[in-house]
Protein backbone atom coordinates (compact mmCIF):
# COMPACT_ATOMS: atom_id res chain seq x y z
CA UNK A 1 0.00 0.00 0.00
CA UNK A 2 0.79 3.77 -0.41
CA UNK A 3 2.63 5.91 2.33
CA UNK A 4 -0.92 7.99 1.78
CA UNK A 5 -3.03 4.72 2.84
CA UNK A 6 -0.73 3.55 6.19
CA UNK A 7 -0.49 7.56 7.37
CA UNK A 8 -4.76 7.45 6.34
CA UNK A 9 -5.01 4.01 8.35
CA UNK A 10 -3.10 5.59 11.58
CA UNK A 11 -5.16 8.33 11.35
CA UNK A 12 -8.31 6.67 11.56
CA UNK A 13 -7.47 4.63 13.98
CA UNK A 14 -7.14 1.19 12.24
CA UNK A 15 -3.23 0.88 12.37
CA UNK A 16 -1.08 1.47 15.49
CA UNK A 17 1.88 4.08 15.37
CA UNK A 18 4.25 6.09 17.48
CA UNK A 19 6.66 8.99 16.87
CA UNK A 20 10.30 8.46 17.35
CA UNK A 21 12.58 11.65 16.84
CA UNK A 22 9.85 13.10 14.55
CA UNK A 23 9.66 9.61 12.37
CA UNK A 24 5.99 7.83 12.37
CA UNK A 25 6.87 4.18 13.15
CA UNK A 26 4.70 1.41 12.96
CA UNK A 27 4.96 -1.85 15.51
CA UNK A 28 5.48 -4.69 12.64
CA UNK A 29 3.84 -7.44 14.76
CA UNK A 30 0.54 -5.63 13.44
CA UNK A 31 0.93 -6.42 10.00
CA UNK A 32 0.16 -10.30 7.99
CA UNK A 33 0.00 -9.44 3.93
CA UNK A 34 -2.67 -12.45 4.51
CA UNK A 35 -4.98 -10.87 6.80
CA UNK A 36 -7.64 -8.21 5.73
CA UNK A 37 -6.01 -4.87 4.47
CA UNK A 38 -2.71 -6.12 5.32
CA UNK A 39 -3.57 -6.48 9.16
CA UNK A 40 -3.29 -9.31 11.43
CA UNK A 41 -7.51 -10.18 11.69
CA UNK A 42 -9.26 -8.50 14.29
CA UNK A 43 -6.50 -5.75 15.55
CA UNK A 44 -8.09 -2.58 14.42
CA UNK A 45 -11.16 -3.78 16.06
CA UNK A 46 -9.07 -4.55 19.09
CA UNK A 47 -7.15 -0.98 18.92
CA UNK A 48 -10.67 0.88 18.87
CA UNK A 49 -11.47 -1.30 21.93
CA UNK A 50 -8.17 0.16 24.15
CA UNK A 51 -8.91 2.85 26.33
CA UNK A 52 -5.53 3.88 26.46
CA UNK A 53 -2.52 5.89 24.06
CA UNK A 54 -0.58 4.48 21.54
CA UNK A 55 2.31 3.68 23.81
CA UNK A 56 0.22 1.56 26.35
CA UNK A 57 -1.81 0.19 23.24
CA UNK A 58 1.95 -1.32 22.17
CA UNK A 59 2.80 -2.34 25.40
CA UNK A 60 -0.14 -4.24 25.93
CA UNK A 61 -0.14 -5.78 22.74
CA UNK A 62 3.20 -6.72 22.65
CA UNK A 63 3.71 -8.05 26.80
CA UNK A 64 3.06 -11.61 27.82
CA UNK A 65 -0.08 -11.78 29.66
CA UNK A 66 -1.43 -14.03 32.37
CA UNK A 67 -4.65 -14.21 31.35
CA UNK A 68 -3.49 -15.65 27.96
CA UNK A 69 -1.56 -17.98 29.72
CA UNK A 70 1.46 -16.37 29.54
CA UNK A 71 0.70 -15.70 25.56
CA UNK A 72 1.19 -11.85 23.92
CA UNK A 73 -2.16 -10.52 23.01
CA UNK A 74 -1.44 -9.67 19.75
CA UNK A 75 -0.10 -13.73 19.41
CA UNK A 76 -3.54 -14.93 20.72
CA UNK A 77 -4.92 -12.64 18.13
CA UNK A 78 -2.82 -13.58 15.32
CA UNK A 79 -4.09 -17.35 16.32
CA UNK A 80 -7.89 -16.34 15.54
CA UNK A 81 -8.59 -15.60 18.91
CA UNK A 82 -10.16 -12.41 18.32
CA UNK A 83 -13.10 -12.39 20.49
CA UNK A 84 -10.97 -13.20 23.34
CA UNK A 85 -8.37 -10.39 22.71
CA UNK A 86 -11.59 -7.76 22.52
CA UNK A 87 -13.19 -8.84 25.98
CA UNK A 88 -9.46 -8.40 27.70
CA UNK A 89 -8.63 -5.04 25.64
CA UNK A 90 -12.28 -3.90 26.96
CA UNK A 91 -11.15 -4.06 30.21
CA UNK A 92 -8.27 -2.20 30.02
CA UNK A 93 -7.82 1.91 31.02
CA UNK A 94 -11.42 1.42 32.51
CA UNK A 95 -11.55 2.29 36.12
Amino acid sequence: VSRTTVHDRFKSGQLLGVLDNNILKFPDWQFDHSGPNGLVAGFPEVLAALNCGNFAKISWLSSFNPIFGNERPIDVLRKGRIEAVLTEARAVGVA
